[in-house]
């Protein structure tokens, strides 16, 4: 009842302007509700009568209370969008507390430091708790309660900042090639106490610091097995935690796309697979992330097909791609689009549709700007070149021979597997079909010579083994994917 009181003063309280924001923001409803029937009442009162809004409204008690409490709400609502100030929720009710203080309704900034305190608390709001806890012991001075609350919120925020600084220190090292002396300062942010032994007071924030660190130090330092632990550990946290760290589930996206890599390294492709039917079912409302988990689901899944020969997933991601392509390009980096284009020709051709292969190399040629991507474009043309060796196209292999000639002089890579392969083709093109096999043998006794990062792009192992054997190279890779997991298991 107390209550009721007070929201009639404040209501007598306002000034012409703020009167006319609410009837502004009342014309929005269209029909008048309940709420400003009442309040077009409690205008025209000098004093608050209850007895009144029952006879007049025909309302019982309940209908009154409910409508009382929305009318505090539309006041500090009016302001939101009326006054200037902070929009951010917690930010603004602080604001809204001190306009209740000015207006000498500390019984009301009571009640919202209350549920303002209750989002700090939620949310892990260190500074605003703090402010907020600051207001409640002028105004009540309980002093004990306060000041304990605010110690353990002091310890949370300390922590959090101890491991903002952790990270910052790490991330020079962890770009750093050097390997030795990386690895040993490395090894000591893992040996730091807040590190292997977190306190009681360890915020949600800071907990999420502390793993994403360590994760990618165990990454650099390839000690996988607990790098998986910590990603995992990271996963549940986020998922429990997403109204505290990853309200829009940038977070939960981007490192269940990173688990999902490391799985398909460790060979476990069926966690992979979970994962990746994870992602294509997250709900995602901000049009930025849904780009970004169209761009980073498709390569992802084309990268398993081409791995592990999963050619279930590489039609998944070919489905949407062909399906959504133009509509997110502009979302997508000039570089992503010609990479996306570029794993769907691999795709194709690791499974022998090599006219689907040309065709999406085609589509990467036609785009703009196409010079600028020297690094994968010599390896575009390898896979036309071959492509049109095995459909046995005479006519267009001398072109597709000429266009990565023509390639090789104009970028000048310091990759050698185009060139390798230009030159074993055109004899291959040239020869009888007995000396065929043995260029390629030839061809595959070199490899060894080729950098092991060029095969990211093709890998020509897979290539010529299967070429020898007479099966796809999803087949291959589906059997040395089947290898790998008997060898784990053996040991």
């Amino acid at each position: 009842m107390a209550n009721y009181r007070d929201i009639f003063n404040l209501v007598q309280s306002l000034s012409k302007g703020e009167r006319r924001n609410l009837h502004v923001l009342a014309n929005q409803w269209g029909r008048q509700p309940m709420h400003l029937k009442v309040l077009e009442e409690l205008y025209r009162m000098d004093n608050l009568d209850l007895e009144r809004l029952r006879k007049k409204l025909k309302i019982d008690d309940r209908v009154i209370q409910r409508a009382i409490r929305k009318i505090l709400e539309i006041i500090l609502q009016s302001r939101s969008i009326f006054e200037p100030g902070p929009r951010e929720t917690v930010a603004r009710e602080i604001a809204d507390i001190g306009y209740l203080l000015e207006k000498g309704m500390s019984s009301l900034a009571l009640d919202q430091i209350e549920k303002s305190l209750h989002a700090c608390r939620q949310k892990e709001l260190f500074e605003e708790h703090r402010q907020l806890l600051s207001i409640r012991r002028r105004l009540t001075g309980e002093m004990h309660d306060s000041d304990s609350e605010a110690a353990e919120v002091e310890v949370k925020q300390r922590n959090l900042i101890a491991f903002l600084s952790l990270r910052a220190r790490s991330k020079a090292d962890l770009q750093d090639n050097r390997g030795g002396k990386s690895a040993l300062r490395l090894r000591s942010i893992l040996s730091d106490e807040l590190i292997m032994d977190p306190s009681e007071a360890m915020s949600v924030k800071a907990e999420f610091q502390r793993l994403s660190i360590r994760w990618r130090i165990f990454n650099y330092l390839r000690e996988y097995e607990q790098m998986i632990v910590d990603l995992e550990r990271l996963l549940q946290l986020l998922q429990e935690h997403s109204a505290i760290i990853d309200a829009n589930h940038a977070e939960l996206m981007e490192h269940r796309f990173i688990l999902a890599q490391v799985y398909i390294h460790r060979s476990q492709v069926d966690r992979a697979r979970a994962l990746m039917n994870s992602i294509q079912n997250m709900e995602l409302y901000a049009a930025d992330l849904i780009a970004k988990r169209f761009e980073k689901y498709c390569l992802t899944q084309l990268g398993i097909a081409c791995d592990v020969g999963d050619e279930a997933a590489g039609n998944s991601a070919l489905s949407l791609l062909d399906k959504h392509f133009n509509r997110y390009m502009n979302s997508i980096s000039p570089l992503m689009q010609r990479l996306m284009l570029y794993m769907a020709a691999k795709f194709q051709f690791y499974r022998g549709d090599y006219s689907a292969a040309d065709q999406y190399i085609r589509r990467i040629m036609s785009l703009s700007s196409v010079e600028q991507f020297s690094d994968f474009v010599p390896f575009a043309k390898t896979i036309q070149l071959l492509a049109a060796f095995e459909q046995g196209d005479v006519d267009n292999l001398d072109n597709k021979l000429r266009g990565l000639h023509r390639t090789i002089a104009t970028y000048d890579p310091e990759h050698q597997l185009p060139a390798m392969t230009y030159h074993a083709v055109k004899l291959a093109s040239k020869g009888l079909e007995a000396e065929v096999g043995g260029i390629f043998q030839n061809f595959q006794n070199r490899l060894p010579e080729i950098a092991v990062d060029e095969f990211d792009y093709l890998d020509m192992r897979v290539y010529l083994e299967a070429r020898r054997r007479g099966i796809s190279m999803l087949d291959l890779a589906s059997e040395q994917l089947a290898h790998r997991g008997d060898l784990s298991d053996a040991v």
